[in-house]
């Protein structure tokens, strides 16, 4: 189970990446969700407590699901891959376990995750990411993960595009 320190300075750790992804300021940020900027540096160092509904704001501000900004549940109840998003419960159900077993999935071992402080030892792993990380040891989880990410944010400002043209 994770302590409510460490809860608190994984929601401001994915802030600012978030934040320093999408190239805004702690000013910006603050000024789009209605916000001090100071509250802005204290929650981004885990000294404030973040309320939910601005975390939901946080997340609106990012076009994220709020759930981008948590840490994965540690009960083993979070199926999402922790690198690349996908959700694999939602996808295969009851099937999990199964996969994990199989090896279509896999949890990251202590040694893995001790050093990337967005994800957590335990964690999911799709397959697609568990190939292209053996493929490419020497791309980290952090490094994928932003990259996905920022590849994620073209195809969404791509397709807001699109639909503004129609």
């Amino acid at each position: 189970m994770i302590n409510s320190r460490e809860f608190y300075n994984y929601i401001g750790n994915a802030i600012r990446e978030h934040r320093e992804q999408a190239g805004l300021t702690q000013e910006e940020l603050a000024d789009r969700i209605g916000m001090r900027r100071s509250s802005i540096t204290s929650i981004e160092m885990g000294r404030q407590n973040v309320l939910v509904h601005s975390l939901y704001s946080i997340a609106e501000a990012f076009n994220v699901p709020i759930n981008n900004l948590l840490p994965a549940a540690t009960n083993g109840a979070s199926t999402k891959c922790q690198v690349c998003g996908f959700d694999v419960n939602a996808v295969y159900g009851d099937l999990v376990e199964q996969l994990a077993a199989d090896k279509f999935l896999r949890r990251l071992k202590p040694d893995e995750g001790s050093d990337e402080k967005q994800i957590s030892e335990g964690a999911f792993i799709c397959e697609n990411c568990n190939k292209f990380l053996k493929r490419y040891p020497e791309v980290s989880l952090k490094r994928l993960r932003k990259h996905l990410e920022k590849d994620r944010l073209k195809s969404e400002t791509k397709t807001w595009h699109l639909r503004q043209e129609v």
